[in-house]
């Protein structure tokens, strides 16, 4: 039985990671590339398994997540000014003065 099932949980496994999420970052990040580069990357090497296709895909990766963040408010002003009134310890930092 194992024999059986690991070989199409390998090939699961490939159609996830390199067509789903390949394909999926790779058109995230394929126009940030190309606006950054002014044209010149990337190069027609879409699903040729080169590092140039990899780092595209990390751009996209980093787009996605800093959209995904964006998206969920992690940058609100709100957020950020309760960040600044509060220290790593959850206490205002006029209390922190006033303890020392």
């Amino acid at each position: 039985m194992d024999e059986l099932l690991s070989p199409i949980l390998r090939f699961l496994g490939y159609v996830v990671s390199e067509l789903l999420l390949g394909t999926f970052f790779y058109a995230i990040g394929w126009p940030f590339v190309k606006a950054v580069t002014l044209g010149k990357y990337p190069k027609r090497e879409w699903l040729s398994g080169s590092k140039n296709e990899a780092y595209v895909c990390c751009v996209g990766i980093l787009v996605f997540a800093i959209s995904l963040m964006a998206a969920l408010g992690q940058f609100s002003a709100q957020q950020c000014a309760q960040l600044s009134l509060t220290s790593f310890a959850g206490r205002p930092k006029a209390a922190l003065l006033s303890a020392r």
